[in-house]
């Protein structure tokens, strides 16, 4: 069964940062690593932005987040997986740049996850 989270929003997370760029999205993604407490959603949808692909393939779950707010769960965190594995083996990807990658997907994949269980015990599931 295909499971939607729509606007969804995680009952905790961090405050809206001034701006979506990506000086501040690697600044909430470090405040995940170091404290576990959520990405904003104005930051996944930028993440999702950074992955999204035109058309079809397993991009376009991230364009559908990225423009919708809206999240295909499972097609998520198989693109998230597929875009990992891309990263481990580019080797013409610096390794700051692989490890900040891994970082930032790690952020959305928890923030997805969450927004699921969250949807799911709000629905009695």
């Amino acid at each position: 069964m295909r499971m939607y989270g729509t606007h969804y929003v995680p009952r905790t997370h961090q405050a809206m940062p001034a701006d979506n760029t990506s000086t501040f999205v690697y600044q909430q993604v470090r405040v995940w690593v170091d404290t576990g407490v959520l990405i904003h959603p104005e930051m996944a949808w930028e993440i999702a932005a950074w992955y999204s692909t035109p058309g079809r393939g397993p991009g376009q779950a991230f364009t559908h987040l990225e423009a919708t707010g809206r999240m295909l769960f499972d097609e998520l965190m198989h693109a998230i997986d597929l875009e990992k594995a891309k990263l481990a083996l580019d080797p013409d990807i610096k390794d700051e740049e692989r490890q900040q990658s891994f970082l930032c997907l790690g952020a959305l994949r928890t923030f997805i996850m969450t927004v699921r269980r969250e949807q799911a015990a709000r629905q009695g599931k």
